[in-house]
């Protein structure tokens, strides 16, 4: 017994304990691996439950706005069809018209393109700085999306509303998308790149964000229509243009962005399109369908046209891919750079993923120098036990 004692390194005990340990490990690691398969989850509940009065009030203030909570939507005033931006970010919520104002990407917004080509529909190259609106808040960042929650609009249109992308001007492309936050692949709703109109449909009564990217920096113009099929058959259509200062101020001032002009008339809605969705009153068909319900649906959606953008009716509430981080280097799209307010920008699956890996590691790497360190010492007992028998 003194025999084995001077060439065992390790106690009886203490290797029984290593084992003990790396099997914890082991087990520990076991247990994370499958929560590496879930989606991202999705932005909560209370970011996107949101009511909307009759009695807000509607300001022509030019305004620049750079943080804070914004939709675009219709509303019906005394009667007449409006496109405007409701804007969140003050004590109260204030209607604006959005021929007076500037909406600031600045440095906050700074991402890079993922290397894995599902974002190459932005025409950026993959690794290549972009600025990005994301489809959740973070901070110092403009969080625009779009309402449909206008309780005039609500009570007067039927079903939902369309919204047609008709164009776009700035020195680079600008691309808007929907994710779901589980890995599926980002779905385009509108594309500078893509010649002709854009339609989307989006329900009554919801609320829905999502990402806006920007190639360079500048000034972009975006001419968005707004069409409805009224209860008692009227029809109602705007078209607005949104003006975007993408970059610091130094580089895009808010008086260059409030002055650029469209290069000649400002894009019409085709009037066979316009015709079109007023005759159907509702998604029209051959788009991917797009629910912010679930995961965006990538097929055609039954007598569906637009892509949908839907919520739960009367909760305003849309299931989104998590908050983005501000940092510059984090990379585009919610496999990326996962989103959480305030928070990193890697997503919760993926550090779960790590730590399950970083874990699964140290549990072999305890268990194999434990059973090394076994070996050697059974291999030296044994050697002591022939040498005593020689003896």
């Amino acid at each position: 017994m003194q025999t084995m004692a001077r060439f065992s390194s390790t106690p009886p005990q203490a290797g029984r304990g290593r084992h003990a340990l790396a099997w914890v490990l082991t087990l520990f690691a076991l247990v994370l691996a499958p929560l590496t398969l879930l989606p991202a989850p999705a932005a909560s509940a209370d970011e996107l439950d949101q009511t909307v009065n009759s009695d807000e009030q509607v300001s022509d203030e030019p305004v620049e706005i750079a943080a804070g909570h914004m939709d675009i939507g219709p509303r019906l005033i005394n009667g007449k069809w409006e496109m405007l931006v409701r804007d969140d970010s003050g004590d109260k919520p204030v209607w604006r018209n959005l021929d007076k104002v500037v909406f600031r990407v600045g440095q906050a917004a700074m991402m890079n393109v993922p290397e894995d080509g599902a974002y190459s529909f932005t025409g950026a190259k993959a690794g290549a700085p972009v600025h990005v609106i994301p489809q959740s808040q973070i901070p110092n960042v403009p969080w625009l999306g779009w309402n449909t929650q206008s309780p005039e609009v609500v009570a007067a249109v039927n079903l939902g509303v369309n919204l047609t992308f008709l164009g776009a001007q700035g020195p680079a492309n600008v691309s808007v998308y929907l994710e779901s936050g589980n890995f599926s692949k980002p779905i385009v709703l509108w594309n500078k790149a893509t010649t002709g109109p854009q339609p989307i449909w989006v329900d009554l009564n919801t609320h829905t964000h999502a990402t806006w990217v920007f190639n360079q920096p500048g000034v972009y113009l975006m001419a968005i229509n707004a069409s409805a099929q009224g209860k008692d058959g009227q029809h109602f259509a705007q078209t607005k243009v949104l003006r975007f200062a993408v970059g610091n101020p130094e580089q895009v001032s808010t008086q260059q962005a409030m002055a650029e002009k469209w290069p000649g008339e400002v894009p019409a809605m085709p009037a066979d399109l316009s015709a079109s969705l007023a005759g159907k009153g509702g998604p029209q068909a051959n788009s991917p369908a797009q629910s912010t319900e679930g995961a965006p649906a990538a097929t055609p959606a039954p007598d569906a046209q637009a892509p949908v953008a839907t919520t739960e009716p009367g909760t305003g509430v849309a299931k989104t891919a998590e908050p983005m981080s501000a940092e510059k280097d984090q990379t585009l799209g919610g496999a990326q750079a996962a989103q959480a307010p305030a928070q990193a920008g890697w997503p919760i699956s993926q550090i779960i993923f790590g730590i399950g890996m970083a874990v699964l590691a140290l549990a072999l790497i305890v268990f194999g120098v434990s059973r090394a360190k076994a070996r050697k010492a059974e291999q030296a007992a044994a050697a002591a036990s022939f040498e005593n028998g020689q003896a």
